[in-house]
């Protein structure tokens, strides 16, 4: 049995797939194996995956019909014999060390999930903001599904390693964005430790047409796969409820963000429905105990209702300083 399956999913990425495969191929872990998974790609994706599997003995591609990320996750998942599941996407890179640090740290801790720091990128040097902390270990199961609480986690399926058997009649939702968010609840409340590494060791590349940066009538289905969470805390962790509130609360908010950043925001498709909900749901952003909601963004919030072009025109001047600060030149 490898010691870490990775699963890269693939699809049409031509110009920086030979990027990320150079880093798997110079992992330090020797019992490693990598699952490429062609979704569908018509450009010359496929003939690169199909190349790499020939010289590196540990490589398999999957080629499959095109059905989104979900699906070649999932095509992935099925194939995994590793005892441990690790993610790349195709368009990032890793340190060489990756896949030995993280999987060291599971065996010394007896983790079932480790979390590590990452870097987000513009091109493939210029490091923009770093994720990390101190090494921490959440041990038991109330407290490693607690640590999607913290503002180290994020809600990203590559910057950690899991157990495969926490997927064990769990796959991603199919046809939709934010799959992420929407599984990682159910993996955590499987998981009996959780450790937090400070280590950089996974490289997100910065690009304008990515997928988390989508910003059209999908938007809603970002509180929307906030809701297993919820559902979870509230069977599972009631003592924990405020805590899951208190998470879909800031996505509420950030999703106010994303419809601010466009110059015609009245007119997103998500806009009237986000902006009745932020009325309905004031008085739990406002009240509610809890420390993940800070103060400065409840006063936004009151300002998104009583004054949103203002409040806008904010938002917008913030994201045309954030462009000018992400800007590379080579």
């Amino acid at each position: 049995m490898p010691k870490v399956s990775v699963i890269v999913t693939v699809y049409n990425v031509e110009d920086y797939l030979e990027r990320c495969l150079q880093s798997l191929s110079a992992q330090t872990l020797e019992d490693i194996e990598i699952l490429l998974v062609d979704d569908g790609s018509t450009d010359q994706s496929g003939r690169i995956c199909d190349e790499y599997a020939r010289k590196h003995a540990n490589a398999r591609v999957i080629h499959k019909e095109n059905g989104g990320v979900s699906s070649a996750r999932n095509a992935g998942l099925d194939a995994a014999t590793g005892e441990f599941i690790g993610f790349v996407d195709s368009d990032d890179f890793v340190e060489p060390e990756c896949f030995a640090r993280v999987y060291g740290a599971a065996v010394r801790t007896g983790a079932d999930v480790v979390c590590f720091g990452f870097a987000s990128v513009w091109g493939d040097e210029a490091v923009m903001k770093v994720v990390g902390g101190e090494e921490r270990l959440f041990d038991g199961n109330r407290n490693a599904f607690c640590a999607q609480f913290d503002r180290q986690f994020k809600y990203f399926c590559w910057d950690k390693i899991y157990r495969r058997r926490l997927f064990e009649g769990l796959r991603y939702p199919l046809g939709r964005i934010y799959e992420d968010a929407y599984l990682l609840p159910a993996l955590l409340s499987r998981a009996g430790r959780l450790l937090m590494l400070p280590d950089v060791l996974y490289y997100y590349r910065m690009r304008v047409m990515s997928i988390t940066h989508v910003r059209d009538g999908r938007l809603n289905q970002w509180l929307e796969a906030t809701m297993p969470l919820v559902e979870i805390a509230r069977e599972k962790y009631p003592e924990d409820i405020d805590k899951a509130w208190g998470r879909y609360n800031i996505i509420q908010l950030r999703s106010i963000d994303a419809i601010f950043e466009c110059d015609h925001f009245r007119k997103h498709p998500c806009w009237k429905y986000q902006y009745r909900l932020l009325w309905k749901r004031l008085g739990s952003i406002l009240f509610l105990r809890c420390p993940q909601v800070r103060p400065m963004r409840r006063v936004y919030a009151l300002a998104a209702l009583l004054c949103p072009d203002l409040t806008a025109a904010y938002v917008r001047a913030r994201c045309r300083r954030n462009r000018r600060l992400l800007t590379y030149e080579h």
